[in-house]
């Protein structure tokens, strides 16, 4: 069935209209978005439409649709869990699968512990339907193995100061250096989704490798899932100069005895390189608030939490209001026990 979707000018996700709001709204980083910026003036999609896929919930039978990305969904009719087979299979089946190890529950503890209960946040960020919203998501990722050869070439000093008398004397020796190694990295993670912000998902790590696993489709059950939209060329881009980087610092920190050493050129050559499909879970929340966006999110195997939570200029100003009352207050007391 080819139907048309349009889609959010901020992340990509599909755009949906809101009763309540009457407005188009995103449920996926929470823009609302104008009708106009999704219609131009012939009528026409102003944003590039989808051929998506139907299927059938094959608990109560719905017709759903979904877009190329959806791997893994859940049935807008009686919420149970859905698998896209086909964005599965072939060159999209993943080969690992790090299992989603923290709970909803815990997530939604982790939630109110990391915005203090909703002390200082907007009234509607801490509403309980927007709790309900936080999604546990599988990620798709590329694990890179590597192997290469580095090699830099640098500057040393060492410096030398001495006093006689009242003078002091510094003696300055400089030195040409340089090194090279073998170096193999294994599981370097970048995430392979053009919706996801990379930044973010870097935040995430570490995961911890002893947990992965052969990738099966129940592992995804009762998850949302993406497949990737990058290629692992394209995304190695990103890891490059991160193993690049590791491999300079360890070569430098073999530079001993000297007062101070700089690099002033660096040659990597990569003998071998190999990258794996897997999957790694990630619970999140968008929230947008006065123009800007925040992101809550959480590694679904340690519980590491990465974003900022919105503030209220109001609740922040109560709050400030009554520590300085109470301050006022103990002071006040404190001068009259003196007295």
């Amino acid at each position: 069935m080819e139907v048309v979707t349009y889609k959010c000018p901020h992340c990509g996700a599909s755009i949906e209209y809101d009763a309540e709001k009457s407005a188009f709204h995103c449920d996926f980083c929470g823009h609302d978005v104008d009708k106009n910026a999704l219609v131009s003036q012939e009528g026409q999609a102003e944003l590039l439409g989808q051929t998506l896929s139907e299927y059938h919930c094959p608990s109560c039978g719905a017709n759903l649709v979904t877009d190329e990305h959806t791997a893994a969904t859940f049935c807008r009719y009686c919420g149970s869990p859905t698998i896209v087979k086909k964005n599965l299979e072939g060159v999209f089946k993943p080969d690992l699968v790090i299992p989603f190890m923290v709970s909803k529950e815990s997530v939604r503890e982790i939630f109110k512990k990391w915005c203090h209960n909703g002390r200082f946040t907007p009234k509607g960020f801490y509403h309980p339907q927007q709790i309900e919203k936080i999604t546990g998501t599988y990620v798709p990722f590329w694990l890179f193995d590597c192997e290469l050869k580095a090699e830099i070439k640098g500057n040393a000093k060492k410096v030398h100061v001495w006093r006689s008398g009242d003078t002091e004397y510094t003696n300055t020796k400089n030195f040409y250096i340089e090194r090279e190694a073998d170096f193999a990295f294994e599981k370097i993670p970048a995430d392979a989704s053009s919706r996801m912000e990379n930044e973010l998902m870097d935040a995430l790590e570490p995961y911890a490798y002893r947990e992965l696993r052969q990738f099966e489709l129940p592992y995804l059950s009762g998850f949302a899932a993406e497949k990737y939209d990058e290629e692992a060329e394209n995304v190695f881009r990103r890891v490059d100069r991160r193993m690049a980087q590791a491999a300079e610092s360890e070569l430098l920190n073999t530079v001993q005895g000297y007062t101070a050493q700089t690099i002033t050129g660096s040659k990597m050559r990569y003998v071998k390189k190999d990258a794996r499909y897997a999957l790694l879970p990630v619970w999140m929340l968008r929230y947008r608030y006065k123009g800007q966006d925040y992101t809550f999110a959480v590694n679904g195997q340690s519980g590491k939490v990465v974003g900022q939570p919105p503030l209220s200029i109001f609740k922040l100003g109560i709050w400030g209001a009554v520590f300085t009352v109470l301050i006022f207050i103990l002071m006040t007391l404190g001068g009259a026990l003196l007295l």
